[in-house]
């Protein structure tokens, strides 16, 4: 699998739901592998979103949500979309911290 990882940041700030947006669309690439590294102290239920359009959707797979536990790292293997954000079920209680590396594809 080629591609080259870049390391990231996504950030939830303290009382929001929802990270800033990764847009892979600015890559020019047709498709991108990640993997999120959660922070220990995450007490909060985070999925990981897409957006196709204009629209946000929670990825699944198998049918479930991708929920990012804490401490923990999840990896996504090649998809498409537009860009990718990370959304918690409630406001957080401090600033979350989401180590991201990317490969474009």
């Amino acid at each position: 699998m080629g591609g080259t990882w870049a390391p990231r940041t996504l950030t939830i700030l303290n009382t929001e739901q929802e990270s800033e947006e990764l847009l892979t669309i600015l890559y020019g690439h047709g498709s991108i592998s990640f993997m999120v590294s959660a922070p220990a102290a995450l007490t909060e239920n985070v999925t990981i979103q897409v957006r196709i359009d204009t629209l946000w959707a929670t990825l699944q797979s198998g049918g479930e949500d991708i929920v990012i536990p804490a401490g923990k790292a999840t990896q996504v293997l090649q998809i498409n979309c537009r860009g990718i954000r990370l959304k918690s079920s409630t406001g957080v209680g401090a600033d979350r911290v989401f180590d991201v590396s990317t490969a474009m594809f």
